[in-house]
Protein backbone atom coordinates (compact mmCIF):
# COMPACT_ATOMS: atom_id res chain seq x y z
CA UNK A 1 0.00 0.00 0.00
CA UNK A 2 2.88 2.39 0.86
CA UNK A 3 4.39 1.70 -2.55
CA UNK A 4 1.12 2.54 -4.26
CA UNK A 5 0.80 5.70 -2.17
CA UNK A 6 4.27 6.89 -3.31
CA UNK A 7 3.49 6.23 -6.97
CA UNK A 8 0.24 8.14 -6.77
CA UNK A 9 1.92 11.07 -4.99
CA UNK A 10 4.66 11.34 -7.61
CA UNK A 11 2.11 11.10 -10.40
CA UNK A 12 0.02 13.94 -8.88
CA UNK A 13 3.05 16.25 -8.87
CA UNK A 14 4.08 15.63 -12.49
CA UNK A 15 1.99 18.49 -13.98
CA UNK A 16 3.79 21.02 -11.74
CA UNK A 17 7.22 19.77 -12.85
CA UNK A 18 6.20 20.05 -16.51
CA UNK A 19 4.90 23.57 -15.84
CA UNK A 20 8.20 24.58 -14.19
CA UNK A 21 10.17 23.26 -17.14
CA UNK A 22 8.16 25.28 -19.65
CA UNK A 23 8.25 28.56 -17.71
CA UNK A 24 11.58 28.40 -15.91
CA UNK A 25 12.21 28.14 -12.17
CA UNK A 26 11.46 31.79 -11.33
CA UNK A 27 8.12 31.90 -13.13
CA UNK A 28 7.12 28.51 -11.79
CA UNK A 29 7.80 29.60 -8.24
CA UNK A 30 5.83 32.79 -8.70
CA UNK A 31 2.81 30.99 -10.11
CA UNK A 32 2.66 27.77 -8.10
CA UNK A 33 3.94 29.03 -4.76
CA UNK A 34 5.36 26.58 -2.22
CA UNK A 35 5.61 22.81 -2.72
CA UNK A 36 2.28 21.05 -2.39
CA UNK A 37 1.54 19.23 0.86
CA UNK A 38 0.67 15.54 0.93
CA UNK A 39 -2.94 15.27 -0.24
CA UNK A 40 -5.66 13.66 1.84
CA UNK A 41 -7.42 10.41 0.94
CA UNK A 42 -10.34 12.44 -0.40
CA UNK A 43 -8.04 14.41 -2.74
CA UNK A 44 -6.50 11.16 -3.98
CA UNK A 45 -9.90 10.16 -5.30
CA UNK A 46 -9.98 13.19 -7.63
CA UNK A 47 -8.88 12.87 -11.22
CA UNK A 48 -5.97 14.72 -12.78
CA UNK A 49 -8.42 16.99 -14.64
CA UNK A 50 -10.03 17.99 -11.34
CA UNK A 51 -6.63 19.06 -10.06
CA UNK A 52 -5.87 21.45 -12.94
CA UNK A 53 -8.16 24.31 -11.78
CA UNK A 54 -6.10 24.55 -8.59
CA UNK A 55 -3.06 25.50 -10.66
CA UNK A 56 -5.11 28.04 -12.63
CA UNK A 57 -6.34 29.64 -9.42
CA UNK A 58 -2.80 29.96 -8.12
CA UNK A 59 -1.74 31.62 -11.40
CA UNK A 60 -4.58 34.12 -11.25
CA UNK A 61 -3.60 35.18 -7.76
CA UNK A 62 -0.19 36.36 -9.00
CA UNK A 63 -1.32 37.98 -12.27
CA UNK A 64 -0.47 41.72 -12.45
CA UNK A 65 -3.45 44.02 -12.07
CA UNK A 66 -2.70 45.56 -15.48
CA UNK A 67 -3.51 42.18 -17.05
CA UNK A 68 -7.12 42.32 -15.87
CA UNK A 69 -9.91 42.96 -18.37
CA UNK A 70 -11.09 46.20 -16.75
CA UNK A 71 -13.24 47.24 -19.70
CA UNK A 72 -14.93 43.88 -20.03
CA UNK A 73 -14.20 43.58 -23.75
CA UNK A 74 -14.58 40.27 -25.57
CA UNK A 75 -11.75 40.70 -28.11
CA UNK A 76 -7.96 40.84 -28.15
CA UNK A 77 -5.45 42.16 -30.65
CA UNK A 78 -2.16 40.28 -30.78
CA UNK A 79 0.89 39.79 -32.98
CA UNK A 80 2.59 36.46 -33.54
CA UNK A 81 5.99 35.25 -34.65
CA UNK A 82 4.68 32.44 -36.87
CA UNK A 83 1.79 30.03 -37.21
CA UNK A 84 -0.63 32.34 -35.42
CA UNK A 85 -3.63 30.12 -36.07
CA UNK A 86 -2.00 27.21 -34.28
CA UNK A 87 -1.49 29.37 -31.19
CA UNK A 88 -5.02 30.77 -31.39
CA UNK A 89 -6.37 27.22 -31.54
CA UNK A 90 -5.02 26.63 -28.02
CA UNK A 91 -7.22 29.41 -26.58
CA UNK A 92 -10.57 28.52 -25.05
CA UNK A 93 -13.98 29.86 -26.15
CA UNK A 94 -12.81 31.61 -29.33
CA UNK A 95 -15.85 32.80 -31.28
CA UNK A 96 -14.05 34.37 -34.25
CA UNK A 97 -10.74 35.63 -35.56
CA UNK A 98 -9.46 37.97 -38.28
CA UNK A 99 -6.00 38.81 -39.55
CA UNK A 100 -5.76 42.62 -39.43
CA UNK A 101 -2.23 42.88 -40.77
CA UNK A 102 0.49 40.38 -41.54
CA UNK A 103 1.18 38.66 -38.22
CA UNK A 104 -1.45 40.72 -36.34
CA UNK A 105 -4.86 39.29 -35.43
CA UNK A 106 -8.10 40.23 -33.71
CA UNK A 107 -9.43 37.32 -31.65
CA UNK A 108 -13.05 37.31 -30.43
CA UNK A 109 -14.29 35.34 -27.44
CA UNK A 110 -17.68 34.25 -26.15
CA UNK A 111 -17.29 36.28 -22.94
CA UNK A 112 -15.02 38.80 -21.22
CA UNK A 113 -13.54 36.29 -18.76
CA UNK A 114 -12.40 34.06 -21.60
CA UNK A 115 -10.75 37.10 -23.21
CA UNK A 116 -8.89 37.77 -19.94
CA UNK A 117 -7.80 34.16 -19.60
CA UNK A 118 -6.49 34.20 -23.18
CA UNK A 119 -4.70 37.50 -22.60
CA UNK A 120 -2.87 36.07 -19.59
CA UNK A 121 -1.97 32.95 -21.54
CA UNK A 122 -0.67 34.89 -24.55
CA UNK A 123 1.53 37.03 -22.31
CA UNK A 124 3.39 33.83 -21.45
CA UNK A 125 3.39 32.34 -24.95
CA UNK A 126 6.71 32.59 -26.77
CA UNK A 127 4.97 32.78 -30.15
CA UNK A 128 2.92 35.83 -29.13
CA UNK A 129 5.01 38.98 -29.56
CA UNK A 130 2.28 41.27 -28.20
CA UNK A 131 -1.22 40.99 -26.76
CA UNK A 132 -3.69 43.75 -25.86
CA UNK A 133 -7.38 44.11 -25.17
CA UNK A 134 -9.27 45.46 -28.18
CA UNK A 135 -10.68 48.40 -26.26
CA UNK A 136 -12.36 51.46 -27.73
CA UNK A 137 -9.94 54.37 -28.04
CA UNK A 138 -11.32 57.60 -26.58
CA UNK A 139 -10.05 60.04 -29.18
CA UNK A 140 -9.98 63.80 -29.01
CA UNK A 141 -10.62 65.36 -32.42
CA UNK A 142 -9.80 69.01 -31.74
CA UNK A 143 -10.28 71.94 -29.42
CA UNK A 144 -13.59 73.69 -28.63
CA UNK A 145 -13.58 77.07 -30.33
CA UNK A 146 -15.62 79.72 -32.08
CA UNK A 147 -14.55 79.34 -35.68
CA UNK A 148 -14.27 82.52 -37.68
CA UNK A 149 -15.96 82.41 -41.08
CA UNK A 150 -13.74 83.65 -43.88
CA UNK A 151 -15.64 84.89 -46.94
CA UNK A 152 -14.97 86.66 -50.22
CA UNK A 153 -15.82 89.95 -48.54
CA UNK A 154 -12.64 89.67 -46.50
CA UNK A 155 -10.68 90.49 -49.66
CA UNK A 156 -7.74 88.56 -48.35
CA UNK A 157 -6.87 86.67 -51.49
CA UNK A 158 -6.47 86.75 -55.23
CA UNK A 159 -9.48 87.04 -57.50
CA UNK A 160 -9.81 84.97 -60.69
CA UNK A 161 -9.31 88.15 -62.72
CA UNK A 162 -5.84 88.47 -61.21
CA UNK A 163 -4.85 84.92 -62.07
CA UNK A 164 -2.37 85.87 -64.78
CA UNK A 165 -0.48 88.25 -62.51
CA UNK A 166 -0.64 86.11 -59.37
CA UNK A 167 2.73 84.96 -58.02
CA UNK A 168 1.49 81.42 -57.62
CA UNK A 169 -2.05 80.14 -57.65
CA UNK A 170 -5.38 81.79 -58.28
CA UNK A 171 -7.22 80.28 -55.33
CA UNK A 172 -8.93 83.64 -54.85
CA UNK A 173 -10.40 84.60 -51.52
CA UNK A 174 -8.02 82.73 -49.24
CA UNK A 175 -4.45 82.35 -50.41
CA UNK A 176 -3.13 85.43 -48.58
CA UNK A 177 -5.09 84.46 -45.50
CA UNK A 178 -3.27 81.15 -45.50
CA UNK A 179 -0.37 82.67 -43.58
CA UNK A 180 1.05 79.26 -42.81
CA UNK A 181 2.06 78.67 -46.45
CA UNK A 182 4.47 81.58 -46.35
CA UNK A 183 5.54 80.80 -42.78
CA UNK A 184 6.80 77.31 -43.72
CA UNK A 185 8.38 78.67 -46.93
CA UNK A 186 6.00 76.75 -49.18
CA UNK A 187 6.50 78.95 -52.30
CA UNK A 188 10.28 78.47 -52.08
CA UNK A 189 9.75 74.74 -51.64
CA UNK A 190 7.55 74.58 -54.75
CA UNK A 191 10.28 76.35 -56.71
CA UNK A 192 12.93 74.01 -55.34
CA UNK A 193 10.87 70.98 -56.34
CA UNK A 194 10.90 72.08 -59.95
CA UNK A 195 14.67 71.60 -59.92
CA UNK A 196 14.27 67.88 -59.29
CA UNK A 197 14.06 65.87 -62.46
CA UNK A 198 10.69 64.20 -62.81
CA UNK A 199 9.06 65.98 -59.87
CA UNK A 200 6.28 67.29 -62.10
CA UNK A 201 5.46 63.72 -63.13
CA UNK A 202 5.98 62.06 -59.74
CA UNK A 203 3.08 61.44 -57.38
CA UNK A 204 2.60 60.66 -53.69
CA UNK A 205 -0.27 59.15 -51.72
CA UNK A 206 -1.31 60.27 -48.23
CA UNK A 207 -3.65 58.03 -46.22
CA UNK A 208 -5.87 60.21 -44.02
CA UNK A 209 -7.13 58.06 -41.14
CA UNK A 210 -10.03 60.16 -39.94
CA UNK A 211 -13.79 60.61 -40.39
CA UNK A 212 -13.96 60.36 -44.18
CA UNK A 213 -13.93 63.05 -46.87
CA UNK A 214 -16.55 65.07 -48.71
CA UNK A 215 -15.87 63.91 -52.26
CA UNK A 216 -18.10 66.64 -53.69
CA UNK A 217 -15.78 69.33 -52.43
CA UNK A 218 -14.31 70.91 -55.60
CA UNK A 219 -10.98 71.47 -53.86
CA UNK A 220 -10.57 67.71 -53.37
CA UNK A 221 -12.51 66.17 -56.24
CA UNK A 222 -9.38 65.57 -58.30
CA UNK A 223 -7.25 64.71 -55.31
CA UNK A 224 -9.03 61.57 -54.08
CA UNK A 225 -7.24 58.31 -54.82
CA UNK A 226 -9.23 56.55 -57.56
CA UNK A 227 -9.60 53.23 -55.68
CA UNK A 228 -10.83 54.81 -52.46
CA UNK A 229 -13.94 53.22 -50.97
CA UNK A 230 -14.11 54.94 -47.58
CA UNK A 231 -15.10 58.44 -48.67
CA UNK A 232 -17.80 60.12 -46.65
CA UNK A 233 -19.40 63.53 -46.40
CA UNK A 234 -17.53 64.64 -43.29
CA UNK A 235 -16.20 68.10 -42.60
CA UNK A 236 -13.49 66.89 -40.18
CA UNK A 237 -11.59 64.62 -42.54
CA UNK A 238 -12.25 67.06 -45.39
CA UNK A 239 -10.45 69.84 -43.54
CA UNK A 240 -7.46 67.67 -42.69
CA UNK A 241 -7.18 66.48 -46.31
CA UNK A 242 -7.56 70.04 -47.63
CA UNK A 243 -4.56 71.24 -45.65
CA UNK A 244 -2.51 68.53 -47.35
CA UNK A 245 -3.71 68.67 -50.91
CA UNK A 246 -6.50 71.11 -51.70
CA UNK A 247 -6.43 71.69 -55.47
CA UNK A 248 -4.26 74.65 -56.43
CA UNK A 249 -5.08 77.05 -59.22
CA UNK A 250 -8.75 76.11 -59.53
CA UNK A 251 -10.11 79.49 -58.52
CA UNK A 252 -11.96 78.30 -55.41
CA UNK A 253 -11.25 77.54 -51.79
CA UNK A 254 -7.72 77.17 -50.54
CA UNK A 255 -4.35 75.96 -51.75
CA UNK A 256 -2.98 72.88 -50.00
CA UNK A 257 0.59 72.66 -48.77
CA UNK A 258 1.40 70.35 -51.69
CA UNK A 259 0.68 73.20 -54.11
CA UNK A 260 0.35 72.10 -57.71
CA UNK A 261 2.15 68.79 -57.24
CA UNK A 262 0.36 65.47 -57.54
CA UNK A 263 -0.40 64.44 -53.96
CA UNK A 264 -3.44 62.19 -53.74
CA UNK A 265 -5.56 61.43 -50.65
CA UNK A 266 -6.59 57.94 -49.54
CA UNK A 267 -9.50 58.51 -47.10
CA UNK A 268 -9.76 55.84 -44.41
CA UNK A 269 -12.81 56.35 -42.24
CA UNK A 270 -12.41 55.03 -38.68
CA UNK A 271 -15.06 56.98 -36.81
CA UNK A 272 -18.15 59.12 -37.14
CA UNK A 273 -20.26 59.30 -33.97
CA UNK A 274 -18.35 56.50 -32.27
CA UNK A 275 -14.69 56.15 -31.41
CA UNK A 276 -12.82 53.22 -33.00
CA UNK A 277 -11.31 50.25 -31.25
CA UNK A 278 -7.64 49.35 -31.56
CA UNK A 279 -8.41 46.72 -34.20
CA UNK A 280 -10.16 49.29 -36.40
CA UNK A 281 -7.09 51.54 -36.37
CA UNK A 282 -4.74 48.65 -37.07
CA UNK A 283 -6.93 47.60 -39.99
CA UNK A 284 -6.81 51.17 -41.36
CA UNK A 285 -3.03 51.23 -41.06
CA UNK A 286 -2.93 47.96 -42.96
CA UNK A 287 -5.11 49.41 -45.75
CA UNK A 288 -2.66 52.27 -46.08
CA UNK A 289 0.18 49.76 -46.41
CA UNK A 290 -1.74 47.65 -48.93
CA UNK A 291 -2.35 50.74 -51.09
CA UNK A 292 1.37 51.60 -50.82
CA UNK A 293 0.69 54.95 -49.17
CA UNK A 294 3.74 57.19 -48.86
CA UNK A 295 2.40 58.93 -45.75
CA UNK A 296 -0.14 58.12 -43.03
CA UNK A 297 -1.76 61.09 -41.30
CA UNK A 298 -3.56 60.60 -37.97
CA UNK A 299 -5.02 63.85 -36.65
CA UNK A 300 -6.43 62.25 -33.52
CA UNK A 301 -5.18 61.78 -29.98
CA UNK A 302 -5.98 59.37 -27.17
CA UNK A 303 -4.74 58.92 -23.62
CA UNK A 304 -2.78 55.76 -22.83
CA UNK A 305 -5.08 52.79 -22.71
CA UNK A 306 -5.82 51.74 -19.12
CA UNK A 307 -5.67 48.09 -20.12
CA UNK A 308 -2.26 48.36 -21.76
CA UNK A 309 0.16 46.03 -20.01
CA UNK A 310 3.30 47.86 -21.09
CA UNK A 311 5.05 49.97 -18.46
CA UNK A 312 4.78 53.08 -20.64
CA UNK A 313 1.05 52.64 -21.26
CA UNK A 314 1.39 52.00 -24.96
CA UNK A 315 -0.73 49.44 -26.78
CA UNK A 316 2.06 47.15 -27.87
CA UNK A 317 0.14 45.67 -30.81
CA UNK A 318 -0.52 49.17 -32.17
CA UNK A 319 3.19 49.89 -31.95
CA UNK A 320 3.80 46.66 -33.87
CA UNK A 321 1.41 47.82 -36.63
CA UNK A 322 3.15 51.20 -36.87
CA UNK A 323 6.54 49.49 -37.06
CA UNK A 324 5.30 47.31 -39.91
CA UNK A 325 3.96 50.39 -41.73
CA UNK A 326 7.31 52.14 -41.36
CA UNK A 327 9.16 49.07 -42.62
CA UNK A 328 6.82 49.07 -45.64
CA UNK A 329 7.85 52.66 -46.41
CA UNK A 330 5.01 54.67 -44.84
CA UNK A 331 5.99 57.94 -43.16
CA UNK A 332 3.66 58.11 -40.14
CA UNK A 333 2.59 61.54 -38.81
CA UNK A 334 0.25 62.35 -35.91
CA UNK A 335 -0.97 65.37 -33.97
CA UNK A 336 0.61 65.81 -30.54
CA UNK A 337 -2.66 66.85 -28.88
CA UNK A 338 -4.53 69.85 -27.55
CA UNK A 339 -4.65 69.42 -23.76
CA UNK A 340 -1.85 71.88 -22.89
CA UNK A 341 -0.09 69.29 -20.76
CA UNK A 342 3.02 67.15 -20.89
CA UNK A 343 1.01 63.93 -20.78
CA UNK A 344 1.95 61.64 -23.70
CA UNK A 345 -0.93 61.13 -26.13
CA UNK A 346 -1.23 58.44 -28.77
CA UNK A 347 -0.63 57.62 -31.58
CA UNK A 348 1.77 60.60 -31.63
CA UNK A 349 3.88 59.18 -28.78
CA UNK A 350 4.53 55.81 -30.40
CA UNK A 351 7.98 55.10 -31.83
CA UNK A 352 8.35 55.71 -35.59
CA UNK A 353 5.69 58.45 -35.55
CA UNK A 354 6.44 62.13 -36.22
CA UNK A 355 4.65 63.92 -33.37
CA UNK A 356 3.61 67.45 -34.38
CA UNK A 357 2.89 70.34 -32.02
CA UNK A 358 1.37 73.70 -32.95
CA UNK A 359 2.47 77.32 -32.96
CA UNK A 360 0.71 80.59 -33.90
CA UNK A 361 1.51 83.55 -36.15
CA UNK A 362 4.19 85.05 -33.85
CA UNK A 363 5.81 81.59 -33.88
CA UNK A 364 5.00 81.01 -30.23
CA UNK A 365 3.71 77.67 -29.05
CA UNK A 366 -0.07 77.62 -29.26
CA UNK A 367 -1.53 77.63 -25.75
CA UNK A 368 -3.38 74.36 -26.32
CA UNK A 369 -0.47 72.40 -27.80
CA UNK A 370 0.87 69.35 -25.99
CA UNK A 371 4.50 69.45 -24.83
CA UNK A 372 6.67 66.46 -23.92
CA UNK A 373 9.78 64.65 -25.06
CA UNK A 374 7.81 62.81 -27.75
CA UNK A 375 7.18 66.01 -29.76
CA UNK A 376 9.40 66.02 -32.85
CA UNK A 377 8.52 69.25 -34.67
CA UNK A 378 5.97 72.05 -34.63
CA UNK A 379 3.97 73.59 -37.45
CA UNK A 380 1.32 76.32 -37.80
CA UNK A 381 -1.81 75.28 -35.92
CA UNK A 382 -3.73 78.42 -35.06
CA UNK A 383 -6.06 80.38 -37.34
CA UNK A 384 -5.72 77.88 -40.17
CA UNK A 385 -8.06 78.52 -43.11
CA UNK A 386 -10.18 75.44 -43.84
CA UNK A 387 -13.20 74.66 -46.04
CA UNK A 388 -16.71 74.11 -44.75
CA UNK A 389 -19.29 71.78 -46.34
CA UNK A 390 -19.79 72.18 -50.06
CA UNK A 391 -23.50 72.94 -50.64
CA UNK A 392 -25.55 74.43 -53.45
CA UNK A 393 -22.55 74.76 -55.71
CA UNK A 394 -20.46 76.88 -53.34
CA UNK A 395 -18.79 76.87 -49.96
CA UNK A 396 -17.17 79.25 -47.52
CA UNK A 397 -14.16 78.63 -45.32
CA UNK A 398 -13.45 79.03 -41.63
CA UNK A 399 -10.40 79.89 -39.60
CA UNK A 400 -9.79 77.05 -37.15
CA UNK A 401 -7.10 75.78 -34.76
CA UNK A 402 -5.58 72.62 -33.34
CA UNK A 403 -2.62 70.27 -33.71
CA UNK A 404 -5.04 68.28 -35.89
CA UNK A 405 -4.17 70.80 -38.63
CA UNK A 406 -0.47 71.05 -37.77
CA UNK A 407 0.00 67.33 -38.47
CA UNK A 408 -1.30 67.42 -42.08
CA UNK A 409 1.05 70.32 -42.84
CA UNK A 410 3.94 68.00 -41.92
CA UNK A 411 2.29 65.10 -43.76
CA UNK A 412 2.23 67.23 -46.90
CA UNK A 413 5.92 68.01 -46.37
CA UNK A 414 6.65 64.27 -46.15
CA UNK A 415 4.68 63.69 -49.36
CA UNK A 416 6.68 66.36 -51.18
CA UNK A 417 9.91 64.69 -50.05
CA UNK A 418 8.70 61.57 -51.87
CA UNK A 419 7.84 63.71 -54.91
CA UNK A 420 11.42 65.03 -54.88
CA UNK A 421 13.03 61.68 -54.13
CA UNK A 422 10.80 58.59 -54.50
CA UNK A 423 13.53 56.42 -52.99
CA UNK A 424 13.78 58.28 -49.68
CA UNK A 425 12.94 55.91 -46.80
CA UNK A 426 10.48 56.64 -44.02
CA UNK A 427 13.29 57.02 -41.49
CA UNK A 428 15.30 59.26 -43.81
CA UNK A 429 12.29 61.49 -44.49
CA UNK A 430 11.61 61.81 -40.76
CA UNK A 431 15.23 62.75 -40.12
CA UNK A 432 15.21 65.34 -42.92
CA UNK A 433 12.09 67.03 -41.50
CA UNK A 434 13.59 67.16 -38.01
CA UNK A 435 17.13 68.12 -39.02
CA UNK A 436 16.02 71.01 -41.27
CA UNK A 437 13.52 72.48 -38.79
CA UNK A 438 14.06 76.09 -37.65
CA UNK A 439 15.06 76.09 -34.00
CA UNK A 440 12.52 77.70 -31.67
CA UNK A 441 12.51 78.12 -27.91
CA UNK A 442 15.62 76.94 -26.09
CA UNK A 443 18.65 76.19 -28.25
CA UNK A 444 18.47 72.68 -29.64
CA UNK A 445 15.75 70.16 -28.89
CA UNK A 446 13.17 71.09 -26.26
CA UNK A 447 9.83 69.75 -25.01
CA UNK A 448 7.77 72.63 -26.40
CA UNK A 449 8.96 72.81 -30.01
CA UNK A 450 10.81 69.54 -30.52
CA UNK A 451 13.52 70.16 -33.11
CA UNK A 452 11.78 73.38 -34.15
CA UNK A 453 9.40 74.76 -36.76
CA UNK A 454 8.89 72.96 -40.06
CA UNK A 455 10.89 74.57 -42.89
CA UNK A 456 9.40 73.06 -46.03
CA UNK A 457 11.89 74.65 -48.42
CA UNK A 458 14.91 73.47 -46.41
CA UNK A 459 13.45 69.97 -46.19
CA UNK A 460 12.79 69.72 -49.92
CA UNK A 461 16.26 70.95 -50.74
CA UNK A 462 17.68 68.17 -48.51
CA UNK A 463 15.57 65.40 -50.01
CA UNK A 464 18.57 63.78 -51.67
Amino acid sequence: MKKLLCVLLIFSLLPNFAFAESLGDADAHEITGTIKTIPSKTEFAKTLEDDIPKITTAAEETVPDSYRNKSGVKSLVASFGNNAEKTIATLANVSGKEMLMEGIWRIDFTDAQSAENAFIKLKKDENARTADYDTVQEFDLGIPENEEVVTEADEGGISPADAETADYYNDYNLYKNSWYLDDINAPDAWDALKEYGGADENSALVAVIDSGIDTKNPDLADRIYKNSADSHNSYRGTRVASVISAQADNGVGICGVSGGFDVKILPLKVFSNNNPSASVLISAINKAVEHKADVINMSLTSYAEQNASGTDGKIETMQEAINKATEAGCIVVASAGNYYSNFPLYPASYDNVISVGAYNTPRERAGFSQYNDYVDVTAPGQSIVLPTHYTNGSFNCVSSSGTSFSAPIVSAAAALLRIANPKISAVQASNVIKNTASDLGKSGYDLFYGFGALDLAAAVKSAE
